[in-house]
């Protein structure tokens, strides 16, 4: 039953988004940029907000508003002051955003600075050290590796956990498998949800607390988000 409804909501949203992008368009400022095809590039140049769908896509340069992109492969790398959205099979964001990242994917990869929160929900994430987020970062992946500064507050739900970044705040950690690396820093509390033990090399820095509790079934969003992963991925297909 699940997977029926994931397959009808993936139809549901590929026949919006077709039925969408054109009056979408209609009610675009002059300055935005719209573009769908197999093949997509676009280069924004101060340009207002940047729509692009396709098989592949490359986005690059700068807006004022909002970024919204879809594709089997996806990549960005560009500035812009409003928020970002990037669905596919495969994303890669670089640059800068300057308010709110929401990423869903089979393979995401996140070098960008984020002004403010940042979401991904997908197979596997990266995010790189040169990665900052300035508000609250939540990650539910198969497999997520966080080696980035996250600056909020950073929430992870995957099956396995690798952080070897900096937490400027409070740390939540769910997995099957949880490390914290060598060189990691965690500046506030670390809570810890899994059936074992999880494993803190020598040399990772822990300025609060470390409490491990057990996994909590379908834990607040995160079981949305991984559905709307699924309904992403299948869409991107």
């Amino acid at each position: 039953g699940r997977w029926r409804a994931a397959g009808a909501l993936a139809i549901a949203m590929a026949v919006l988004a077709l039925a969408l992008l054109p009056s979408s368009a209609a009610r675009a400022e002059e300055n935005d940029i719209f573009r769908i095809g197999a093949r997509i590039n676009v280069v924004a140049d101060g340009h207002a907000s940047v729509w692009a769908a396709g098989g592949q896509v490359s986005v690059l340069g700068a807006a004022h508003k909002d970024v919204w992109v879809t594709g089997g492969d996806v990549e960005i790398d560009m500035a812009t002051e409003g928020d970002l959205s990037a669905f596919g099979g495969g994303v890669e964001l670089r640059g800068h955003i300057g308010q709110d990242a929401a990423i869903a994917g089979a393979s995401v990869n996140v070098s960008a600075n984020i002004g403010k929160d940042l979401r991904i929900a997908g197979a596997v994430v990266k995010v790189a050290d040169s990665a900052t987020i300035d508000g609250v970062t939540a990650i539910y992946a198969a497999h997520a590796d966080f080696d980035g500064e996250a600056r909020g507050g950073l929430r992870i739900l995957a099956d396995e956990v690798v952080f070897s970044g900096h937490a400027r705040g409070d740390v939540i950690l769910q997995g099957r498998r949880v490390r914290i690396a060598s060189g990691a820093r965690i500046d506030g509390d670390v809570t810890v949800r899994m059936l074992g033990e999880p494993i803190v090399e020598a040399g990772a820095s822990i300025g609060g607390k470390l409490t491990r509790s057990l996994p909590r079934k379908g834990a607040e969003e995160g079981r949305d988000w991984g559905l709307f992963a699924n309904i992403s991925i299948a869409f991107a297909v």
